[in-house]
């Protein structure tokens, strides 16, 4: 069980969700938190370190706190929220320094889990109904959103070849929608009309945060095989558990592969 934990991201929604989480978790002894900003929930354990964008100082804390977990949980998925420079600086410079720092000789991480996005799928209509685990993308990087994270997952999967005694998870969610946060897609869908594509009945793939917050948690504790959900999601949602399958049994590391464009999907190494 981890006992020491450093959380990207503490000011977003998800690194102020997870830290809560961990609070209330009487096993965890450290919670350190690294963001530009000040948290804006309530946290009482955790120790909040101002950083720049890219973390540039996180080796130097790795080496101080002896932290055994890191919760990446900010990479930016939304275009809109800054340019395109600040975007790569987050999501590439900012993991390329995260994984130096847990790789370095003497270091005391043993896992990591890191936050991604569907986005890495693309959309496409030669995309298949279902998508197994042997299922690429199809159609070409279209935004720069999708290229830093496609780059930031190639420094996944190095890290893991490079670092096999790290257990390193990856949670891809696709658009997360809940009362307490804030995206382009619940701003659309408080609308009183909500805009819709006419002609067109696309396939629309959700996840609540409460169920994003509990996967993190989870895959802290090395226990991301067991929180693959290969389903698609139509408008309106039905919550039809028929086509349900969980992840075969397997240790903590696992070849690295392709995963389905899920509402939520969790694989470690």
């Amino acid at each position: 069980m981890p006992k020491r934990v450093l959380i990207t991201g503490l000011s977003t929604y998800w690194g102020g969700r997870v830290a809560q989480a961990l609070e209330a978790d009487p096993d965890v002894e450290v919670i350190i938190g690294l963001d530009t900003r000040e948290p804006k929930v309530k946290l009482e354990r955790t120790e909040y370190v101002r950083s720049d964008e890219n973390y540039s100082i996180l080796s130097r804390i790795v080496r101080a706190t002896g932290v055994d977990t890191i919760a990446h949980t900010f990479l930016v998925v939304d275009s809109t929220q800054m340019s395109s420079r600040a975007m790569h600086e987050i999501n590439v410079i900012g993991t390329m320094n995260l994984f130096a720092a847990a790789s370095a000789a003497g270091s005391t991480v043993r896992k990591v889990v890191v936050k991604s996005a569907a986005l890495v799928y693309g959309s496409s209509p030669k995309d298949p109904y279902w998508f197994r685990e042997t299922d690429r993308r199809v159609a070409p990087v279209r935004t720069k959103v999708e290229r830093s994270l496609l780059e930031v997952e190639s420094y996944v999967r190095d890290f893991a070849r490079d670092n096999p005694h790290v257990c390193l998870s990856l949670l891809r969610f696709s658009n997360v929608i809940g009362p307490d946060i804030s995206t382009p897609l619940m701003n659309a869908l408080q609308l009183p009309l909500v805009p819709k594509v006419a002609g067109f009945d696309p396939r629309f793939q959700l996840v609540h945060g409460r169920r994003g917050r509990r996967a993190a948690v989870r895959a802290r504790r090395g226990r991301a095989r067991h929180l693959q959900r290969r389903r698609r999601w139509h408008a309106p949602v039905e919550r039809d558990r028929s086509h349900r399958r969980q992840a075969p049994a397997s240790p903590c590391r696992r070849t690295a592969s392709a995963w389905p464009p899920t509402p939520c999907v969790a694989s470690a190494w």
